[in-house]
């Protein structure tokens, strides 16, 4: 893993995120703010946006106007995050905010681009964004754009600025485009903007971002730009013709510990497309979508890393699926849990790789969900290879194809010279179907894949859960420590 991954990890650390990929419940209001040491002192930065500034939460309430009952689904505020304090920053909220107002938590301002604006201008860190509905409108020009400089934190309560839990107080931004001309594969509809000049200090964090149901439709475009998500869902909505979750055109951004689901498109769903860029995914549950052509992982002449990630191929009824394809793209592909699908009659691709691709792939647990079709573990075409093929779970029905065909591990590690050290267990996971990777904790995985991992510490040293790793590593993205046979 990068130095720059290490840093950005750095800044999160102080708000590691729960079970459910969000940090904690509340925040101490402070007066530090921006990192400090490589430890960020403001509190994690939801995103969230709403040029338009429609809610569906009009009815609540906003902070400062003594509205519902403040708590946490307790009641009772539970403290604030350990090793953090809000600092300097302006509030939004779609229930009480307006525009004119000054932005402080007594008269917090409705629309997060404004917020955004007035943040950078003032050279205010970050922004608070409180629960509700916020539409971001590509069709008008009005999606969030994110600004150098300014972070943007949601989950907030629309009645207490010291309550935070984005699963309790959803902030979503939702693109409500409905144009299907003048989009495109590489400049789709979008509800957040990244450009070039956002870099890894700005951080959003806690929002579910969703995209537009029309033409070419994205919930993210990063054209650029390199910031930190954390702790967000990105979202596809089936309308659209073309869905992609996540879209990189160029820069460095960071993915950590967010849910990335395209749902589904008419035509094609990609839960992360990426071109000309270095992206690194860690500890993120990315998705294909199940309608049409589906790929959860897309690269073109894209680098940079996945690591500890859960990866998922559903299944298609219409076409071909695939987790993680690459076109002349050399990612890092460490520790995660890869799952594919095939529907009857179709193929599915934990990894297909073809031109120049020669990505690292160590340590994976691949997992065939269905035998309804068959699942390749890695497909290279056009003289594409593996720079490291290790310690990897292979289960599939077709383990290699490319310039030699294996469908044993004899065969694959006799004619691949960067092959080594791999097994092939069957499904040994909670419940591959609903999308349980967790490796089993009754006693029963045996000792190879719980114990036959390739250690990695020198990338990351924590699993999918935030359990840290011990040696000997267990395969994929989940450690067990527990018995095995």
């Amino acid at each position: 893993m990068s130095a720059r991954v290490l840093l950005v990890l750095g800044l999160l650390s102080g708000c590691a995120p729960s079970s459910d990929g969000f940090g904690g419940n509340d925040f101490g209001e402070g007066t530090s703010g921006g990192p400090t040491g490589g430890v960020m002192t403001t509190a994690p930065p939801a995103s969230g946006d709403n040029s338009s500034g429609e809610s569906d939460s009009s009815e609540t309430e906003g902070p400062g106007t003594g509205g519902m009952e403040t708590g946490t689904g307790s009641g009772e505020s539970t403290g604030e995050l350990p090793g953090f304090e809000k600092g300097p920053g302006l509030y939004v909220s779609a229930a009480s905010g307006a525009d004119s107002n000054d932005g402080s938590r007594e008269a917090p301002m409705r629309s997060i681009q404004w917020a955004l604006q007035e943040a950078e201008s003032q050279g205010l860190p970050a922004v608070y964004v409180a629960q509700g509905l916020y539409t971001a409108t590509h069709d008008d020009l009005a999606s969030i754009e994110l600004r150098p400089g300014v972070s943007l934190y949601g989950g907030f309560s629309a009645s207490s600025w010291d309550e935070r839990d984005p699963g309790l107080y959803p902030t979503e931004v939702i693109d409500e485009s409905i144009a299907t001309t003048g989009v495109s594969d590489l400049l789709p509809h979008h509800a957040v903007y990244a450009p070039a000049g956002v870099f890894e200090d700005v951080v959003v964090d806690g929002f579910t971002i969703t995209a537009s149901d029309a033409g070419y439709a994205s919930a993210i475009l990063v054209e650029g730009g390199s910031p930190t998500l954390s702790g967000n869902t990105f979202l596809g909505r089936a309308g659209a013709s073309v869905t992609m979750a996540v879209r990189i055109n160029g820069g460095r951004p960071v993915f950590t510990d967010n849910t990335i689901d395209p749902v589904g498109a008419i035509s094609s769903s990609t839960g992360v497309r990426c071109d000309m860029g270095q992206p690194e995914f860690l500890r993120n549950d990315i998705h294909s979508g199940d309608t049409g052509t589906t790929y959860a992982v897309l690269y073109d002449v894209c680098d940079g890393s996945l690591v500890n990630n859960v990866i998922r191929s559903e299944r298609s009824a219409t076409a071909t699926s695939y987790a993680v394809q690459l076109y002349d793209s050399s990612p890092d592909i460490l520790s995660n849990s890869i799952a594919s699908e095939p529907d009857d009659g179709y193929t599915s691709y934990h990894t297909y790789i073809s031109g120049s691709s020669t990505p690292r792939i160590d340590n994976n647990n691949f997992v065939q969900v269905s035998d309804l079709g068959e699942v390749y573990c890695v497909y290279a075409s056009g003289g594409a290879q593996p720079s490291s093929m290790r310690n990897n779970n292979l289960d599939c029905s077709q383990i290699y194809y490319g310039t030699l065909s294996a469908t044993t591990l004899l065969e694959l590690e006799a004619n691949l010279a960067t092959a080594t050290d791999n097994i092939v267990v069957e499904t040994a996971v909670m419940d591959a179907v609903s999308g349980d990777l967790r490796l089993r904790d009754d006693g029963s995985v045996p000792c190879t894949l719980a114990r036959g991992g390739l250690d990695l510490s020198d990338a990351v040293d924590q699993d999918r859960s935030g359990t840290a790793r011990s040696i000997p590593w267990s395969i994929g993205a989940y450690e067990l420590d527990g018995e095995c046979q």
